[in-house]
């Protein structure tokens, strides 16, 4: 397995490249599925609200519920079938 730091990189530039495609309107639904597949583990391992306590966990829990919105948004680009 890849160490951490390249993982990294390379979530970043699958980030990036599904971001600009999708903005761009090429490809919309294969981008967002992209987004959607680098957004789960990286919310996971980032956002461990779970493990924390006080102020700190709520901070954790609102990145957590943010990105499991966007989620939910780039689900419903995955399900569109157009008109």
């Amino acid at each position: 397995m890849p160490e951490p730091e390249r993982l990294t990189q390379i979530n970043g530039g699958v980030m990036a490249a599904s971001g600009a495609l999708m903005a761009l309107g090429i490809m919309p639904r294969t981008s967002a599925l992209a987004l959607l597949a680098s957004m789960v583990p990286t919310t996971v391992v980032g956002h461990p609200f779970w493990q924390l306590e006080g102020a700190e966990r709520q901070g954790q829990m609102l990145h957590f519920s943010k990105n499991v919105a966007m989620m939910g948004g780039l689900l419903l680009v995955v399900a569109d079938r157009g008109k």
